[in-house]
């Protein structure tokens, strides 16, 4: 049981033996594009829709929208830079637009039986920008990433360690709070960067992934594909620097590997 929003202080959330719903499902991204592609590609023989049941539902528990949302905006991509491909092969096309259509039906019963339930109530909060999980990951993360690196030096940041020192300072001096802070990191992979490398860190970031990304020809494969388009976008809204499973994302992106999804197998 955790916090999940406001207005939903204790909520059960599945994370396993993980220390938070979001990490266990940031841990499920591998497997889970990796058994969606097998599906639409049929490379399972038997028990198609179980397998398909058995990895979605676990992801859809842990009631992380920063993992889910991003997965969402994965599959958006894919479906957009692959719209020719999806429209000239029969069985794609009916599995993703069964999927939206299953989607919105489930979400227009719920909002006619249950409209206070807790995933309305959390994304009314995220638009109304009160929820205090999707503000700490994004906007707050940032803001805070950005005053820590301007005290030392905004071009390389304030260095390795410093975070945990300097976050006490930017609360007092930005904030005027004087109690115990309730944690001294920043959860957001990117503004982690910004504090501690500074601009030039961010930037060095960004160049390492385009470059890898083209180096790697990340392009030529599905998985690989929407792994990569999925930790982009994720690092920006979580994660932390530290973080091995974000580290085990972008190497099987950059990794010549799964070549049962090489595009040119599939056209």
């Amino acid at each position: 049981m955790n916090k999940l929003t406001k207005g939903f202080d204790s909520f059960p959330r599945l994370a396993l033996f993980t220390y938070e719903a979001s990490y266990y499902s940031l841990l499920l991204i591998p497997v889970f594009y990796y058994y969606v592609l097998k599906f639409i590609f049929r490379q399972i023989e038997n028990n198609r829709w179980i397998t398909l049941l058995l990895i979605s539902v676990p992801m859809l528990m842990s009631l992380s929208f920063g993992v889910i949302g991003a997965t969402l905006l994965t599959g958006i991509i894919m479906c957009v830079v692959f719209s020719k491909r999806l429209f000239r092969y029969k069985r794609p096309f009916i599995i993703i637009f069964s999927f939206i259509a299953v989607v919105l039906v489930s979400l227009t019963l719920l909002w006619v039986w249950l409209p206070g339930n807790a995933f309305f109530v959390r994304l009314e909060n995220i638009f109304e920008g009160t929820d205090t999980s999707t503000n700490g990951r994004t906007k707050d993360s940032f803001t805070m990433a950005w005053r820590i690196a301007e005290i030392k030096n905004i071009l390389f940041g304030a260095g390795l360690g410093q975070i945990k020192i300097m976050a006490s300072e930017v609360v007092h001096k930005y904030y005027n709070y004087w109690g115990v802070y309730a944690r001294y990191d920043i959860p957001n992979a990117m503004g982690e960067t910004l504090a501690i490398f500074g601009i030039v860190g961010v930037a060095i970031r960004l160049f390492l992934e385009v470059w890898l990304f083209f180096k790697t020809k990340v392009f030529t494969n599905y998985y690989r594909l929407a792994l990569f388009i999925f930790i982009f976008i994720y690092q920006f809204t979580g994660s932390f620097i530290s973080n091995i499973v974000e580290y085990v994302i972008w190497i099987l992106a950059f990794s010549n590997v799964f070549e049962q999804f090489n595009i040119s197998k599939k056209t």
